[in-house]
């Protein structure tokens, strides 16, 4: 509605009216003493509504507004890059630790009094005995037992899947650096654009073709560790990179991201 101003013809004072036009009066009550204030000629003025008056903000604010927001975004999301897998890390070695300590527990008390028992032994136990057993496997008979019962979760129906994915997993960085898989550049397009593979067998002779010996399969990872494909690619197309098997994966998982953060 419009602004209208009246003055007091005794005292002077100015009274600042908003009315509607059809509501409009020639006289007034002065706000001061109370005496009839006239309607004078004033420049024009009109009373907005709060979204009016944001609207109308010079466009430079809304540019402060945005980079102001955007700059907190970026600082929360750095904080929560930060928080959540120091979290998550100390979260999955505390349960780890609690469940290998309330499984072992029970062994430890049954081969020694609970005198003898201090909180932490079940873990300290639990890394011993899978040192054992690692090293039982690499002798000829348990070898030869464990194999056949791998062969037993190989041939159960969906147990097979979870079970090869996770041995192939800790199978391939259990390996000794001398039989592990190593790192290159795979040239695939002819036209400079590279991708970053691990040659996971030099001599595929299971799967490729015959009179093919200068293949290797080489595994491609995707980012975010949606998926990967093996594909058998000539060496001529390969170039060995200076890369640790984990620095590479971690690399190629994180699309750059985390090399790009330790260069910073």
């Amino acid at each position: 509605m419009p602004v209208y101003e009246y003055r007091c013809g005794q005292c002077g004072q100015i009274t600042t009216v908003v009315v509607s036009v059809s509501e409009l009066e020639k006289s007034v009550p002065c706000e001061q003493c109370a005496a009839m204030a006239a309607r004078i000629i004033s420049r024009p003025s009109v009373h907005l509504s709060k979204a009016s008056k944001l609207d109308r903000l010079d466009p430079k604010y809304d540019k402060m507004v945005e980079r102001a927001m955007a700059n907190i975004t970026t600082t929360f999301l750095r904080g929560l890059t930060a928080v959540v897998p120091a979290v998550l890390t100390i979260w999955i070695i505390v349960w780890l630790a609690q469940s290998a300590e309330s499984l072992l527990r029970p062994v430890f008390l049954f081969l020694l009094p609970e005198e003898f028992y201090l909180p932490g032994l079940g873990v300290l136990l639990a890394v011993a005995a899978i040192y054992v057993v690692g090293v039982l496997v690499n002798s000829f008979l348990v070898g030869r037992i464990w194999s056949s019962v791998q062969r037993v979760f190989e041939g159960l129906p969906l147990v097979k899947t979870v079970y090869n994915a996770l041995s192939d997993f800790f199978d391939f960085f259990s390996r000794r650096p001398s039989d592990s898989a190593f790192v290159v550049s795979v040239d695939l397009f002819d036209n400079d654009t590279r991708l970053i593979g691990f040659v996971t067998d030099a001599s595929p002779t299971t799967l490729a073709e015959p009179g093919a010996a200068e293949q290797v399969a080489v595994y491609l990872p995707l980012s975010y560790q949606i998926g990967g494909m093996t594909l058998l690619v000539n060496r001529s197309r390969l170039t060995t990179l200076d890369l640790r098997v984990e620095e590479a994966m971690r690399l190629v998982l994180t699309a750059g991201i985390q090399r790009r953060k330790n260069q910073a």
